[in-house]
């Protein structure tokens, strides 16, 4: 998946690279609350860090996948279950880096 220039996944089509463009600000926002919290609360799904939050979950899931893109989050290896009972991704803030 490309990315704008804000950090913004998008498909390659006119109405999906202009959704990107209009949630660009909002989503900066959303990925600097969702380093803080597993920076400040640890290892968290993105179930748990939209709880956590008080945002919705799809709101969060795209800036978790930007974030893992960008290398500043990370798949804790913990094992987790969703609503759904599947499998999910505990993602934990990477530590080695300054900027997490």
């Amino acid at each position: 998946m490309p990315y704008n220039e804000q950090g913004v996944g998008y498909r390659e089509v006119s109405t999906s690279i202009q959704a990107g463009e209009d949630v660009a600000m909002k989503a900066s926002n959303v990925r600097l609350m969702v380093m803080d919290a597993l920076s400040k609360g640890g290892p968290m799904t993105s179930d748990e860090l939209a709880e956590h939050l008080g945002i919705d979950y799809r709101t969060v899931q795209p800036r978790t996948s930007e974030l893992k893109a960008d290398g500043r989050i990370v798949d804790s290896g913990l094992v987790a279950h969703g609503p759904h009972g599947k499998r999910v991704t505990v993602w934990a803030a990477r530590r080695d880096r300054k900027d997490a």
